[in-house]
């Protein structure tokens, strides 16, 4: 497990994610002071549509019908861009 702090923040990355991801959320939720956190997953993409491919069949039914709003901070060069 890595941890690297940056100002009001800090990142926790696990190599092996699976079997400490519970724990890690489990932690953080009882450290008072943390407001919130989220657990992501880092894919390697080359296009929107690599995006989509890694994203639909986590979302896919549960935003049926429904419409939403994806806010996302860039980590790296790409030669696409956001539109």
């Amino acid at each position: 497990m890595n941890v690297a702090t940056y100002p009001e923040q800090a990142e926790i990355t696990a190599t092996d994610r699976r079997a400490r991801q519970q724990q890690v959320v489990d932690a953080l939720s009882r450290i008072t002071g943390i407001a919130n956190f989220a657990s992501v997953k880092t894919v390697p993409v080359d296009s929107l549509d690599d995006i989509y491919q890694h994203v639909a069949p986590l979302w896919i039914d549960k935003l049926a019908g429904k419409s939403f709003c994806v806010r996302v901070k860039r980590n790296g060069d790409h030669a696409f861009t956001s539109t």
